[in-house]
């Protein structure tokens, strides 16, 4: 299970322009997903942000990042 501040590091690291959301174009950037995340297509991201992006901005913001990963772990749980 991945604390707060953890995720909230995680998320920063990611948060290129430190404006509090993670755009598809942060996410695809080389040096962050050669360090931080695997290699994953446009429209794999495309797909993630539009599942996780509950206020339809285009990004994520930490809360839904923090609700996504709650989901996730409720959902280990369970199984």
């Amino acid at each position: 299970m991945i604390n707060e501040q953890e995720l909230k590091q995680i998320f920063d690291s990611l948060d290129l322009d430190k404006d509090g959301k993670i755009s598809i174009q942060e996410i695809t950037r080389d040096h962050v997903t050669t360090g931080v995340l695997p290699r994953l297509t446009g429209t794999t991201l495309s797909s993630i942000l539009q599942g996780y992006d509950s206020d339809k901005d285009g990004s994520i913001s930490f809360d839904e990042l923090k609700k996504a990963v709650e989901q996730a772990e409720a959902e280990d749980s369970d199984t």
